[in-house]
C-alpha cells in the first residue's frame, strides 16, 4: 500500500497534466482562429501612384444641325396645282411635292412628237431616192452630181430626225421639272407656297433636312481651339425625358476663320449613324459638347475611385505592411476616371481602389 507522501505527488503531476493540457489546447484553438480570421479577412485591390499626363474637361454650348439641308423651287414656271406635303412630313427620295401646270409642257410634247413623226416620214424618203440611185448610178442612168444630191438629201434627213429626237428629250424634261421632288430621304421643315401660286425658277417652294445625318456646332474662344480639339475627341450629350443621352465622337473640323466679332472659331462636331436611342436627336436641338485639353506635364494621379470623402475631407487608403493607413490628400483636376493629387502621396505608394472595404478591420492589400 502506497504511502501517504506517495499518493499526493502523484496527484499533483496529474494536475500539472491537466494544466498543461488545457493550456495547449488554448493556444491551437487561438492559433486556429487567427488563420480563419487571416483567411477571411478581405483582400483589397490596389495600384500604385504614378505620374500621368493629366487633362482637364470643359463644356461648351452647342446645336444640332443638318449635314444634308436644301431648299428646292420649280425648274418650270406655271401654276401650281397641287401641294402633296407639309411642314413636319418625312419624304422619300422621289416623292412627289407640289405638281405645276403641265399643259403647256404637254402641248410643247405633242408638237415635238408630230415633228418627230414628220422626219421619220421624210427620213424613210430620203432613204428611198438614196437607194434608188445608186442603182440608177450603176446602170449608167444618171450622173454623178444626181447622186451626190440624193445623199445629201438623206444627210439632211438624219439631221432633221436627230433634231427631232432632241425635242423629244427636252419636252420631256420640261414635262418632269412640272413635278417638283425630294432630292433625298428627310424632313420637309418649310411650305412657303400654296395652290393657285405662280412657281418660277429661283422662287424657294420647299426646305429640307435630313435627321438621319447630323453634326454639332460649338463656337470657342480662338485662344482655346488649339487646346481643346487637339485631342480630336468630343462627347456630345442631348437632354431626354429619361435622363442625358451621350455620343463620344473622334471627328471634329475647325472651320478655318473667325468671327472677327465675338473672336470664336466654329467647330463642327459630325456624329456617327448609330446614337443613343433619343426623339431629341434632331436638328436645332441644343447639345452639351465636352472636350478635354491635355497638358504636357506629368502629374501624380490615383483612380477617381480610390478617393474616400468625408464632408470637406479627401482621402485614400494607402497600404502599409500588411494592412491599410487612412490618408488625407488634396485632389486637384479630373481626368476620365482618374484624379490629379496636388499633395498627400508620393509615387510609387499603393492606394486601395475600393476604400470602403480598405476600412475593414483586418483588410489586406492584393496587387492587381
Amino acid at each position: 500500500m502506497a504511502s501517504d507522501g506517495a499518493i499526493g505527488m502523484i496527484t499533483t503531476h496529474l494536475r500539472a497534466f491537466a494544466v498543461w493540457r488545457r493550456s495547449l489546447a488554448g493556444l491551437l484553438a487561438a492559433g486556429s482562429i487567427a488563420g480563419i480570421a487571416q483567411a477571411q479577412a478581405p483582400r483589397v485591390p490596389v495600384e500604385p501612384v504614378s505620374r500621368q499626363a493629366i487633362g482637364e474637361t470643359q463644356s461648351w454650348d452647342g446645336t444640332l444641325q443638318s449635314t444634308r439641308q436644301a431648299t428646292m423651287g420649280a425648274q418650270a414656271q406655271g401654276r401650281i396645282v397641287k401641294l402633296h406635303v407639309r411642314a413636319g412630313d418625312k419624304v422619300k427620295a422621289g416623292d412627289r411635292l407640289a405638281d405645276i401646270d403641265a399643259r403647256e409642257a404637254s402641248l410643247a410634247m405633242s408638237r415635238d412628237q408630230a415633228q418627230l413623226g414628220e422626219s421619220q416620214a421624210m427620213l424613210a424618203e430620203a432613204r428611198a431616192v438614196h437607194g434608188r440611185s445608186l442603182e440608177l448610178h450603176r446602170q449608167g442612168f444618171i450622173s454623178q452630181a444626181a447622186l451626190d444630191q440624193a445623199a445629201a438629201a438623206l444627210r439632211v434627213a438624219e439631221a432633221r430626225q436627230r433634231q427631232a429626237e432632241a425635242g423629244i428629250g427636252l419636252s420631256t424634261v420640261a414635262t418632269d421639272h412640272t413635278l417638283v421632288r425630294a432630292p433625298w430621304d428627310g424632313v420637309v421643315t418649310a411650305v412657303s407656297v400654296e395652290v393657285g401660286d405662280l412657281a418660277m425658277p429661283g422662287r424657294a417652294m420647299f426646305e429640307m433636312v435630313s435627321a438621319e445625318r447630323l453634326r454639332a456646332v460649338v463656337f470657342l474662344p480662338n485662344a482655346r481651339v488649339a487646346d481643346l480639339v487637339a485631342s480630336g475627341k468630343a462627347l456630345v450629350t442631348v437632354e431626354d425625358s429619361t435622363g442625358p443621352r451621350s455620343v463620344s465622337v473622334d471627328r471634329l473640323v475647325a472651320i478655318p476663320s473667325s468671327d472677327p466679332a465675338s473672336a470664336t472659331t466654329e467647330v463642327r462636331i459630325e456624329l456617327p449613324d448609330e446614337r443613343p436611342v433619343s426623339r431629341n436627336w434632331v436638328p436645332g436641338r441644343s447639345v452639351t459638347v465636352r472636350f478635354e485639353a491635355r497638358s504636357g506635364d506629368l502629374a501624380l494621379t490615383v483612380p477617381a475611385a480610390s478617393l474616400l470623402t468625408r464632408g470637406e475631407l479627401v482621402g485614400v487608403y494607402v497600404a502599409a505592411g500588411n494592412g491599410f493607413v487612412l490618408r488625407a490628400v488634396r485632389p486637384g483636376r479630373t481626368s476620365g476616371d482618374r484624379v490629379e493629387v496636388l499633395s498627400g502621396l508620393r509615387e510609387g505608394e499603393r492606394v486601395a481602389l475600393d476604400p470602403v472595404r480598405a476600412g475593414l478591420t483586418g483588410a489586406l492589400p492584393a496587387d492587381r
